[in-house]
C-alpha cells in the first residue's frame, strides 16, 4: 500500500490513547510516545469505536468496546509486554483473566515487545501461529534521548538507575554491589537514582553518601541527567522491554544489569556487562533470589577499568531503539490488518442485530 492510500486507510484506526492525567507506567509511556510520533507524521485515527475498522490497545481494553468493534467487522490488535505470573503475583489468574479472554477470543494480531515477551505470554496464555503475531521492541524519543557531545570527565564516576521502583531489590541489589565496589577499590563515584519510590523499605537504602536521589523526573528532566552520567545500572526481574534500558542506550550509556528477561536481546553490544543469573527454579521466570550482588559488582568494576572501550561501543549503538522506526513497524502492522478488514459479519443481519444493539447499549452506559 502506498503512503497516500495508507494514510486514508488509517481513518478507520481506533486507538484509546491514555488521558493526560493517567498514572505513568511502561504501557502508558509507550502509548504517549506512539501518539506523539503519529501526530508528527500526520497519521489520522478514529476518535470513536463507532468509526473503527481496526482497534489497537496495550494489554486489555473494555470488552464491550472490543465486542462492538468485532461485531461490526473490525479487527483487533493487542499489544502485550508481559503477563502476570505465579512467581510475582498470587492472584495472577484473576489479573490475567481480561487479558486472556481478548488474547484467545478477540485478538486478530498480537504485538509482543520482545522475544522474551513472546515466550512469557506463550507460557501463560497459550501459543499463536507465526502469522498472528509480530515482535516490535519499544523505541525511545531520540529527539530527547541522545548521547552527550563529549562524555563527562570520569572523576567522579557517575552511575544512574531509573524507573518506577516497586520492588526493594531494584535498589538493594545495586546498593549492595556499589558497597562492594567502595570497599574493594579506590573508585570515587556517585549513584543518581531517578524515579518514583513505590516500596517503603527503599528510602532507608538511599541514605548513603554516594547516592543522590533525583526524585520523580519527567522525560525532559531525565534526558540531561542521563547525558551527565557514565553508565546505567538497572536491576529488574524478567523485564519484557524496559523503557529505562531503551532511554539509557539511546543516551549512549553502557548498561550494567543482570542477564534476565529481554535484557540480553537489547544489550547485545555490551553483553560482557550483563551479570549471570544463578540457575533459576523456572526456565522463563527468574526471581530476585537468583541475582547475586557480587556478580553485579564484578561487572561494575569491569566497566570502570575498561570504560573507554565500553563507552565508545555504547555510543555507536545509541540509535538502535528510536521511536520513528518503532512507529513505522506498527503502521505496517495496522496497514496489513486494515487490508484484511471484512464487513462479512455486517451482512448477516439475521444473526447480529440484537447483539449489536446490546453492545451499543453498554457503550452508551459506559460513556
Amino acid at each position: 500500500m502506498d503512503p497516500t492510500q495508507r494514510t486514508v486507510a488509517f481513518n478507520g484506526l481506533y486507538i484509546p490513547f491514555p488521558a493526560p492525567g493517567e498514572t505513568i507506567g511502561g504501557p502508558i509511556s509507550f502509548m504517549r510516545n506512539l501518539r506523539r510520533e503519529m501526530s508528527r507524521r500526520g497519521v489520522p485515527y478514529a476518535a470513536s469505536p463507532r468509526a473503527a475498522k481496526l482497534m489497537f490497545f496495550p494489554i486489555a481494553a473494555e470488552e464491550h468496546v472490543v465486542l462492538y468493534v468485532k461485531m461490526r467487522g473490525g479487527r483487533i490488535v493487542q499489544r502485550l509486554d508481559g503477563i502476570h505470573y505465579p512467581q510475582a503475583h498470587t492472584d495472577y489468574e484473576e489479573r490475567n483473566a481480561p487479558i486472556l479472554n481478548i488474547y484467545r477470543h478477540f485478538a486478530d494480531h498480537v504485538v509482543f515487545q520482545s522475544e522474551y515477551s513472546r515466550r512469557q505470554c506463550f507460557t501463560m496464555l497459550g501459543e499463536k501461529c507465526t502469522a498472528e503475531y509480530t515482535i516490535i521492541p519499544n523505541g525511545a524519543d531520540t529527539d530527547l534521548f541522545f548521547p552527550a557531545e563529549m562524555p563527562p570527565p570520569t572523576t567522579p564516576f557517575r552511575f544512574v538507575t531509573t524507573g518506577n521502583f516497586r520492588h526493594r531489590e531494584m535498589i538493594s541489589k545495586v546498593v549492595e554491589a556499589l558497597d562492594i565496589v567502595s570497599a574493594h577499590s579506590s573508585v570515587h563515584f556517585y549513584l543518581h537514582v531517578a524515579g518514583e519510590i513505590a516500596h517503603p523499605d527503599i528510602p532507608a537504602l538511599l541514605e548513603r553518601p554516594y547516592i543522590v536521589y533525583e526524585g520523580k523526573q519527567d522525560l525532559h528532566d531525565l534526558c540531561p541527567l542521563l547525558r551527565s552520567c557514565h553508565a546505567a545500572v538497572q536491576v529488574i526481574a524478567n523485564p519484557n522491554c524496559q523503557n529505562s534500558i531503551m532511554e539509557a542506550v539511546s543516551s549512549g550509556l553502557p548498561v550494567i544489569a543482570f542477564d534476565t528477561g529481554s535484557i540480553g536481546e537489547f544489550c547485545t553490544f555490551n553483553r560482557d556487562l550483563l551479570a549471570p543469573v544463578l540457575v533459576p527454579s523456572h526456565p522463563v521466570f527468574h526471581a530476585y533470589a537468583d541475582f547475586l550482588s557480587e556478580h553485579l559488582a564484578e561487572k561494575i568494576l569491569l566497566l570502570v577499568n575498561n570504560y573507554e572501550y565500553f563507552m565508545n561501543t555504547a555510543r555507536r549503538y545509541s540509535n538502535i531503539f528510536n521511536m520513528r522506526d518503532c512507529c513505522e513497524r506498527y503502521l505496517d502492522v495496522f496497514a496489513l490488518q486494515l487490508e484484511k478488514t471484512t464487513t462479512s459479519l455486517q451482512l448477516k443481519e439475521y444473526v447480529i442485530p440484537f447483539l449489536t444493539s446490546t453492545a451499543s447499549h453498554f457503550l452508551r452506559k459506559k460513556r
